[in-house]
Formats: C-alpha cells, sequence, structure tokens
C-alpha cells in the first residue's frame, strides 16, 4: 500500500502536538541568533580589555557563521542515518550544554 505523505500533512490538523514542536524550534532558532548577535555587543569590550584593532576581532564573527555553515551540511547527513528527531534533540541539547558559559568578571 502506497501513502500520499503530501496528502497526510496536507489534511492533518494542527494539534497541540504540533504546537510543541513549533515552539521548541522558535526557541531554539530564537536563542541561536541572541548567541551569534550577542557577539556584535561585546566586542567593543573585548577591544578595549584585549588592546586589539577591529580588523582582529572579525575571524570571531565568520566563526560563528562558519559553524552553522558546517554543522547545516555534516548534520543534515547526520539526520538522513539516524533520524531527524534524534539529531534535533542531540544539536539542542549540545547548543545548550555549550552556550552555558562562566562568568568572569571584567576588571
Amino acid at each position: 500500500m502506497m501513502v500520499n505523505v503530501s496528502e497526510v500533512v496536507d489534511d492533518a490538523r494542527f494539534n497541540a502536538f504540533h504546537l510543541r514542536v513549533a515552539i521548541v524550534c522558535g526557541a531554539l532558532i530564537f536563542f541561536d541568533g541572541f548567541d551569534l548577535n550577542a557577539i556584535s555587543y561585546a566586542a567593543p569590550e573585548f577591544i578595549k580589555l584585549f588592546g586589539i584593532t577591529r580588523p582582529m576581532i572579525a575571524p570571531v564573527f565568520s566563526a560563528g557563521l562558519l559553524g552553522l555553515a558546517v554543522g547545516a551540511l555534516s548534520f543534515g547527513f547526520v539526520a538522513d542515518r539516524i533520524g531527524a528527531k534524534r539529531t534535533f534533540l542531540f544539536c539542542g541539547a549540545m547548543f545548550g550544554i555549550f552556550s552555558i558559559r562562566p562568568h568572569y568578571p571584567v576588571h
């Protein structure tokens, strides 16, 4: 028996499960964007604190975007192998763990 996936998706009703998935995805996107944009507010302080020039901090901005590109390419293949749900949960957990940073006071 063949299943028409497009038809199943089109006829599906929006329920609590779909709302939870949308909220979790939205939260991950929000915090990922926040993480990427936070460096733009911190960069002037880093420049003053470490006595570096503005061009020297440019690789920090590029590293975040390069990480996104590499992650999107590599974890797409991982999702094909082990499943999108497992990959999504793994990436969300790793993002959360690596976003926790100790607070170092600025002197």
